[in-house]
């Protein structure tokens, strides 16, 4: 391996360069700029926000307000008190016993001056001996409105907590929450009753899931003893591994038996998973609509996924074309899928590649490189979904491995800086993210240039030169078209040019969030919403974010409880990485070498990057393992290196090793095997069958699924609301009625048997079923929301103000509850709160309107 020769003080200034000033730079960024919308922590109080229930669905970038309110009592007022205050992203008013104060400079708090603390003067002229009402208005349009407030004075001292009470866009009054604090997710319960059960952790899911562990563990020792029975014929003289991987040959028939057991996976799923699974999976299958359907290259404004580079699309649309099906039906997202079949392949064996380029000497570490990277789960999920993803990542890998290839041969032919610059181009041109490896690549080959003296031109251009130019004739067209349309070369759907302003929770960061980490290992679904660790542990060694589905019952049909038991052992994967990882660094310090430096430097950008978009856009899907997947080389070349360390020469240390990642890599493909006859598969189909206007191909699926599992209430749920569209009333209220009795607090069932009884003349029993939901999940919308139809329809106009405010609590971006509101205060002669719920209602539909512009 070709070295560098860069002296190791250099080269331990460059890796504490790389780690101090970027932190340096984000710690500067998450307490100064506006830009970013991270909380810092200030003495005396903490930030607080409504407590608004999480709902993972893009919310509109529209102002709101919310009102924090306190009441505080004085034995004497103060002489002097001082009030501070900070409001993300502004402040619309203080006000003290009802009189309105002013800061001491004057001057409004809004999204441009939010990190501004304001202090407010005459404050004690307002106070009194006995009760205060202290009340702070704050509003923000991408984001939950946050306040942090701090009042001193001799005698008294008081800051924002949880015993404020909060009303966002006058909903109803409840006690605020620490913007730190993790909320309740009801969507990752494991039915739709809050009182039932939790899903099972860790430990119990690998309690209940012990017999495919332990057939898989039974499998890997028979794998195991017949290596050890082969070495032990051979006298010793030769490791099973290095038989294996000694000749391109036996590479070849390796790399058929790793894609077999992918066909093989990707075959059977191809009917059990739904085709409306998969992350923003509409929003591509637009794209290619408009590919197939109108024949040109959307841009940003045209979709939700519009703005991505086309080259998946083409590729996609072209295999779409050729078997000449429509985009979106269930035979073309089969199609597809057999196509990211071939992208996750190559991923694969090029992870396998880069490994054998990072340790040419080392047998074992390949073939571990090549379980590992067949077998890890972000690998195993992603490329089943259709998505561009998996076409980004392959082509980032192939550049990496293109430029191991380059620093491993003295003298690389011009073809492979041409391979390079048409692996970079390409990568670009499937997704723009692909941008955060290029300066990694174009330093270590500058640097390897100068290194070696290298002065002529002529070496300069057919080396870096071909490969920005050739990168550039690949993917420059799309960024010049793109440009020319909205005057940058890189628009996302959050950009303004979209013409679609939204934001999704959580909407605002604190330490806490890049701090905490341990709730992926408990139970990995929905642990994201926990912390910046959780999210991409969970999402790299399980499907953590059930395939962008908001709701894991709605996700696709895995065993969710066998990959839930994968993820505590994986860290001992995690632990092995931390030992390559220092391992790797040392010897970087020791004897820098190009590649190495090349993929500690893809793996640190990678992190930095996912670190920066967090801090941008503090969104629960953007911390995601995938967005960082030119991280997968640097992770499995560090866990190869710190398993094959750990195990060391010892044979029992090996063996023992080689079981545990073939018992855990066959489990993780378990994990994702779909049972098409299982209850829970059929039931998944129908919902989303249903959903999607489907009923009557749904009711064979609900129909099955209600055979096989009688008693469940989630199936019995999805019968009856497909029964209930097709208009077999008594049948849907028995589904109901019988997943109730299992089920209690089931909210939306009970919501549904309601909408049925209102609908025989039953209103009496309607308002009893809206009642038991609300109080099984005082979170349920819906239930809110039809219990306030009833109670007009009862002419109960006040009680049906009161419950239209607590939907406002869960949902306060529901145009349609505002209206509602709006027009049952305009009969109870209420017309000034009228207005304001009307007018919040149109500046929701004006958000969430789309802005289509011609390309």
């Amino acid at each position: 391996m070709a070295s560098m020769r860069t002296p190791s003080t250099l080269v331990l200034v460059l890796i504490l360069t790389t780690v101090t000033v970027p932190a340096a730079g984000f710690w500067w960024l998450a307490r100064h700029s506006k830009a970013i919308a991270f909380l810092p922590e200030h003495s005396g109080a903490q930030w607080i926000v409504a407590p608004v229930p999480v709902d993972l669905r893009p919310r509109p970038a529209v102002r709101m307000d919310t009102v924090f309110r306190r009441r505080v009592t004085l034995d004497a007022v103060p002489g002097e008190v001082d009030l501070q205050i900070r409001a993300f992203r502004g402040l619309q008013e203080v006000r003290v016993n009802g009189q309105r104060l002013d800061t001491d400079e004057n001057r409004p708090s809004g999204p441009a001056s939010w990190r501004r603390e304001l202090r407010f003067v005459g404050v004690a002229a307002h106070l009194r001996p006995g009760d205060n009402d202290i009340t702070v208005t704050v509003f923000s349009d991408r984001g939950p409105p946050a306040l942090w407030l701090r009042l001193q004075g001799q005698g008294c001292s008081l800051g924002s907590d949880d015993r404020w009470e909060a009303s966002c866009a006058g909903a109803a009054w409840r006690p605020a929450r620490p913007a730190d604090a993790v909320p309740r997710h009801a969507m990752a319960d494991a039915t739709g009753d809050p009182s039932a059960p939790p899903r099972p952790t860790a430990v119990e899911s690998l309690r209940r899931q012990w017999p495919i562990v332990a057939a898989i563990g039974v499998m890997a020792v028979v794998v195991v003893a017949a290596a050890a029975a082969v070495r032990h014929r051979w006298g010793g003289a030769m490791e099973v591994e290095a038989f294996l991987v000694g000749t391109e040959r036996r590479i070849a028939v390796l790399a058929m038996a790793i894609a077999a057991v992918w066909a093989v996976l990707f075959l059977h799923n191809r009917e059990g998973l739904p085709a409306e699974v998969g992350f923003d999976v509409n929003g591509h299958v637009q794209y290619l609509r408009i590919l197939l359907e109108e024949g040109r290259l959307p841009l940003a404004e045209d979709g939700w996924q519009a703005y991505q580079p086309p080259l998946f699309y083409l590729l996609a649309a072209a295999v779409l074309k050729l078997k000449a099906l429509a985009a979106g039906t269930d035979q073309a997202q089969q199609a597809v899928r057999m196509l990211t079949m071939a992208f996750g392949i190559a991923q694969v064996l090029l992870v396998f590649g880069c490994v054998r380029q990072l340790f040419p000497e080392h047998p074992r570490r390949h073939l571990l490189g090549l379980v590992l990277a067949a077998t890890l789960p972000v690998h195993l999920y992603l490329y089943q979904y259709v998505t561009n993803e998996g076409l980004a990542a392959t082509l980032i890998t192939a550049s990496l491995y293109v430029t191991l290839r380059i620093v491993r041969t003295p003298d690389a032919s011009w073809r492979h800086y041409a391979a390079l610059g048409a692996c970079l181009g390409g990568a670009m041109l499937a997704k723009f993210s692909a941008l955060i490896v290029l300066p990694v690549i174009l330093v270590v080959l500058i640097g390897r240039l100068v290194v070696g003296r290298q002065r002529r031109l002529a070496v300069w251009a057919r080396t870096v030169g071909l490969t920005c130019l050739v990168g550039l004739l690949v993917c420059g067209w799309h960024f010049a078209r793109v440009w020319a349309r909205y005057g940058r070369p890189i628009v996302g759907n959050w950009d303004a040019e979209a013409g679609r302003p939204w934001w999704q929770a959580p909407g605002c960061h604190t330490a806490d969030y890049y701090l905490g980490f341990g709730r992926s290992l408990v139970q990995p679904l929905f642990a994201g919403l926990s912390g910046f660790a959780d999210a991409i542990y969970s999402t790299f060694w399980a499907d953590g974010f059930a395939g962008g589905n908001t709701a894991v019952r709605y996700g696709p049909p895995w065993n969710w409880e066998l990959m839930t038991a994968l993820s505590l052992p994986a860290m001992v994967l995690v632990v092995a990485g931390v030992v390559g990882l220092a391992a790797a660094v040392v010897r970087v310090v020791r004897r820098p070498t190009a590649a190495w430096m090349l993929v500690l430097g893809a793996g640190a950008v990678t992190l930095l990057a996912l670190v920066y978009i967090t801090l941008r856009l503090p969104y629960y899907g953007q911390a995601k393992a995938f967005y960082g997947m030119a991280a997968v080389v640097p992770i499995v070349a560090c866990i190869v290196w710190g398993l094959d360390l750990i195990a060391g020469r010892r044979p029992v240390a090996r063996a023992a090793l080689w079981w545990f990642v073939l018992t855990l890599g066959g489990c993780a493909v378990a994990s994702f095997w779909i049972r098409g006859d299982a209850a829970e598969t059929h039931r998944v189909h129908a919902a989303l069958l249903a959903g999607a206007g489907r009923v009557a191909e749904a009711l064979p699926r609900a129909e099955a699924a209600a055979r096989l599992a009688p008693d469940n209430p989630d199936v019995l749920f999805e019968y009856g609301r497909v029964l209930a569209v097709l208009r077999q009333t008594g049948k849907a209220e028995a589904a109901y009625r019988k997943a109730l009795q299992r089920s209690p607090g089931f909210a939306e069932c009970r919501v549904n048997l309601a909408i049925l009884l209102n609908a025989r003349g039953d209103l009496g029993g309607a308002l009893e079923q809206t009642r038991l939901a609300t109080e099984a999940d005082p979170d349920c919308v819906l239930a809110w929301q039809f219990r306030s139809l009833l109670l007009v329809h009862e002419r109960k106009l006040g009680d049906a103000v009161e419950v239209l405010r607590e939907a406002l609590r869960v949902n306060p971006y529901d145009p349609l509850t505002h209206r509602q509101l709006a027009t049952v205060l305009e009969a109870v002669h209420r017309p000034d709160d009228a207005r304001r719920h009307r007018d919040y209602a149109e500046r929701i539909e004006q958000a969430t309107a789309t802005k289509a512009r011609s390309p």
